[in-house]
């Protein structure tokens, strides 16, 4: 009717990333962190999202590498408890993810889903040999060590539910409808680029 040639991509995997935040779901093929965990989200200054995250006083820090004074990415950091029975990472192997992941990409979507596989250290060779055997399937793939591998701001920090509980009651209520006093122009670029580009996404 419009003359417009069919999409090659016309499935995904969603939610996904920041948008799963929304509607208190996992982030695409991925099971939940852990039954409690910070979930750390990265926003730019420049946003309206940002100042009304600041105006309610949300717990935050500066971007690792930026200080109070410069810092134009502040990370905020989110009180998040998974619902009762949900499957969690440390429920499937590092195998049995790449199989998830395999069973999607090929009965799924029509695209390379994006995954980020969590491992155990007596897990790599099983992995290396999972790659060998699938490499002509392979693409959006990432793995994540899982043995006490800690980086400064990762986007998940498991804690346990008393530090769930002190963090959660302390956490303030956030009034996103304020949000049209911050938005001075268009921000929104979601039709003009790629959502993912250069390893940053839009939020």
């Amino acid at each position: 009717l419009l003359c417009i040639n069919h999409s090659a991509s016309v499935t995904c995997v969603k939610p996904s990333c920041n948008s799963a935040l929304l509607v208190n779901s996992s982030s695409g093929l991925h099971a939940r962190w852990a039954p409690y965990y910070i979930r750390n989200v990265r926003v730019g200054t420049h946003t309206p999202v940002f100042k009304v995250l600041q105006d309610a006083g949300v717990p935050m820090d500066p971007e690792n590498g930026q200080t109070l004074e410069n810092a134009n990415t502040w990370v905020i950091h989110f009180p998040v408890k998974s619902p009762e029975g949900a499957m969690t990472r440390n429920d499937r192997t590092a195998l049995e993810q790449c199989d998830f992941w395999l069973q999607n990409k090929v009965n799924y979507t029509e695209h390379n889903p994006s995954v980020t596989i969590t491992y155990q250290q007596d897990e790599v060779l099983d992995i290396i040999r999972w790659i060998w055997e699938h490499q002509d399937k392979i693409g959006g793939m990432a793995f994540l060590p899982a043995f006490d591998a800690q980086y400064d701001q990762m986007p998940y920090m498991e804690i346990d539910q008393e530090e769930y509980k002190k963090f959660a009651d302390a956490f303030p209520e956030i009034d996103f409808s304020k949000i049209y006093r911050y938005e001075e122009e268009d921000l929104t670029t979601a039709a003009q680029e790629f959502a993912c580009m250069a390893g940053g996404c839009d939020m």
